[in-house]
């Protein structure tokens, strides 16, 4: 008679560990140095202007928090996520134009990628820059970025509300086409590097996964 093995349970909470582990730590992308730092301050810089944006939102919507101290922080913060962003960017660029790192895709589509990046956080500096000039609290010193650049906007004689206008859409449509463009570049592997981790939980203890067709397989990552 032939036995039925069950296929092996999802495991949730051994899952979740693995992708936070693996994704938070950047513990194999750090084997290569220099593609690690670059991709742990292009990501932990994202992540902290994503929650940022999202608490922003949720002061704005539901409950009034960012005030006080707690706002002070909360922009020193974000101008410090800002700059690790773009310094993450500036960086993978580096590598992929000025180094000699043969495997490092050199396409204009993933030229394009980092740009698209870099626009997005310049923009947002700009947006804020505006806004600090438009509205000149003083308080906005801890936002030493955008307060700086909102210094050469007003002794440039270009402040004002249709500026900060214009940068704001500008902001939210390079926004949105980053977020468009996830499913369909080189940015899908946003989502199918946790995914693979994830899954990879599926597996029975013991016994090794089948080899893929056509070789080895490989986590689904950028290549820095």
């Amino acid at each position: 008679a032939r036995r039925l093995v069950a296929a092996p349970a999802f495991r949730a909470g051994p899952a979740l560990r693995r992708v936070l582990a693996d994704v938070l730590s950047h513990r194999r992308l750090l084997e290569d140095p220099g593609a690690g730092w670059a991709h742990a301050l292009l990501f932990y810089g994202f992540l902290g202007l994503f929650v940022g944006t999202c608490l922003v939102f949720v002061h704005d919507q539901v409950v009034p928090f960012l005030v006080g101290p707690t706002y002070l922080v909360f922009s020193f913060v974000l101008e410090w996520a800002g700059l690790a962003f773009l310094a993450g960017i500036g960086w993978t660029a580096w590598r992929r134009l000025g180094s000699r790192v043969r495997r490092l895709e050199r396409s204009g589509a993933a030229l394009a990628i980092l740009f698209l990046l870099g626009a997005i956080g310049v923009t947002g500096f700009l947006v804020e820059a505006a806004r600090i000039a438009v509205t000149r609290p003083p308080f906005e010193a801890w936002s030493f970025v955008g307060f700086a650049l909102a210094r050469v906007l007003d002794a440039a004689g270009v402040a004002g509300p249709p500026l900060h206008r214009a940068l704001w859409g500008l902001h939210a449509a390079l926004c949105w086409l980053f977020f468009g463009l996830i499913g369909v570049t080189v940015l899908r592997h946003m989502v199918a590097a946790p995914a693979h981790l994830a899954l990879g939980q599926l597996r029975v203890p013991g016994r090794l996964a089948p080899p893929a067709p056509g070789g080895p397989t490989r986590l689904p990552c950028a290549q820095l």
